[in-house]
């Protein structure tokens, strides 16, 4: 990766943010409700992340962006492991 040290400026530019242009997509379009997988997804739980089966909405999302023809890849997992031993400091000679 490469260092950000150049996506920074020696001066700060003030001035107030202003957008360039109107959004590109309709911000409020919804899906049908005939819609690939809607019926699937108006019946999950989504009071709460875990209680939805993330593969079967993996695969609804996948399908609504990429098309209904469009295979999903299978899915990456990453197990983060912290150490849970205490190094040894053997400065004490």
């Amino acid at each position: 990766m490469p260092p950000m040290y150049n996506a920074f400026t020696g001066s700060p530019n003030l001035a107030a943010y202003r957008r360039t242009d109107a959004p590109r997509v309709p911000l409020d379009e919804r899906n049908l409700p005939s819609a690939l997988g809607a019926a699937q997804s108006m019946a999950m739980d989504l009071s709460e992340a875990d209680r939805v089966p993330d593969a079967l909405l993996n695969e609804i999302l996948w399908h609504a962006v990429k098309g209904a023809a469009s295979p999903m890849p299978p899915p990456r997992r990453s197990v983060f492991a912290r150490s849970t031993t205490i190094p040894d400091d053997d400065d004490d000679e």
